[in-house]
Order: C-alpha cells, then structure tokens, then sequence
C-alpha cells in the first residue's frame, strides 16, 4: 500500500509558475491512495490545460482506476486543444473499462473538470462532467461558477457535453476542488461555494500562495477525513506585474 501510495505521488504534476500563469496543486487522500487525480500541462508559458478527476470510491480500487485514466490522459493532453473533445474521449474510455471483461455489471463512474486556459486572449474554456463547480474570480470582483458540461463519465457512451466559457479583462482566478471539501464546510456544496468565494475575495490582492495557505490552515482542523479532497488553484495575469513572481 506504501508503494502505491508513492507512485500515485509520484505522477502528480509539480507547481508551475511563468508571467502569465501559475498553477499548484493540493492531494490528501482519505486513506494512503486515493481516486480523485489531477493533471495539468502548460502550452508555452502562456497558455495550460487542466484536468481534475474524482472516481467513485475511496482506496485500491478507486486509485487503480485514477491511475488508468491519468496515464490515458497524458496521451490526450498535448494533442487536444476542445475540452469537449476531450471530456467525449474520457468518457468513451471510462465506458469500455465498465463494459469489459471482469467489470461488466460494475457501477463505475467518475466526476472531472477540464479546461483549457489562454492568458494572451484572457479566455478560459471549459467542461464540467457532474463535477462539483469550480469558481473564478475575475479581474479581482465577479465570481462566477463553472456549471457548463454534462453527466458524470462511464454512465452512458453517447454522452454529449456542452463548453463554458469565460473572458476577463485583466487577471483571473480559478480554484477547482473534488467533492471531499464538502466535508470541510458542512457538507452543503452551497456553504462551501460560499466560503470558497469569501476566500478568493480575502485573497484577491495576494498570490495563490495565500489561498492554499488559509485552505490549508482549515483542513488541519479537521480530525478526521471520510473523503479524498483535491484542490487546484490557477492564477492568469496578463505578463506584466511581476509582484506575484
């Protein structure tokens, strides 16, 4: 169980930070391995695609699972730009691992986000299959929820998924999470939306630093963790205040 713990770490993406972009990535897993898996992938240092993923479950069997569709998501990432395209990829694949030899019968099904990012054209596209809203907070004021997608992925093969998109004028923030943050505040997806929001707003003249911290600082009040929590956080600047660098 060690040693899947530490592979599982081990494929997780590392911080990035350039002019225009910065992304990082918190991982708690509620037992040693976990099913929820994030992935992310820049496109020169002004553009990125994201991709977080909850799979049903908790431990081996979820993390199995995650670990599957990460190593098929490395191959999607750099050659699809349409977030929808490759929500359908995802979940055309997640349908075949139900549907196959000894999972046939199986109730599998996993929740994602993905997004695509471009801080030249200050645009963000993005899908949301069944997944918890992520929240952005733009240009420092308005946020907003990224609702835009379909179905959780593995239920049904001909899934159509619709895209959401977002412009900001100067800078934005966008914080992803999987449903183990319910836990954290309530578990009400409308308390924790609220107190996501009031968050980004006590963060906003600060880097991402600041919100990970007071994230942070909450979740080690709680004792006990019944659910894998991940959280990413995305900044988007327009390249020119260096002060966040």
């Amino acid at each position: 169980m060690e040693l899947s713990k530490r592979i599982q770490q081990s494929v997780l993406p590392k911080p990035v930070r350039t002019p225009y972009i910065a992304i990082k990535g918190l991982h708690l897993p509620s037992e040693q391995v976990s099913g929820d898996m994030y992935m992310w992938m820049l496109q020169q240092e002004h553009g990125a695609r994201v991709v977080l993923m909850d799979v049903m479950g908790h431990g081996v069997s979820a993390s199995l699972v995650g670990m599957y569709m990460h190593a098929f998501l490395q191959t999607l990432l750099p050659s699809l730009e349409d977030p929808r395209a490759m929500m359908s990829r995802l979940n055309s694949r997640l349908c075949e691992l139900v549907h196959s030899g000894e999972r046939e019968g199986d109730a599998l099904y996993c929740t994602a986000i993905c997004l695509g990012a471009d801080a030249l054209g200050k645009r963000v596209e993005y899908v949301n299959a069944g997944h918890p809203y992520g929240m952005m907070l733009e240009d420092g004021e308005r946020v907003s929820e990224l609702v835009s997608g379909g179905m959780p992925l593995g239920i049904d093969p001909a899934a159509v998924f619709d895209r959401g998109v977002f412009t900001y004028r100067e800078q934005a923030r966008i914080v992803l999470f999987t449903d183990g943050l319910f836990e954290l505040f309530g578990s009400s997806p409308s308390v924790t939306a609220d107190r996501i929001e009031q968050l980004l707003r006590d963060c906003s003249r600060a880097d991402s630093d600041c919100f990970m911290a007071q994230l942070e600082a909450e979740l080690s009040n709680i004792a006990y963790r019944p659910d894998d929590i991940c959280v990413i956080v995305m900044d988007l600047k327009d390249g020119q205040s260096q002060n966040d660098q």
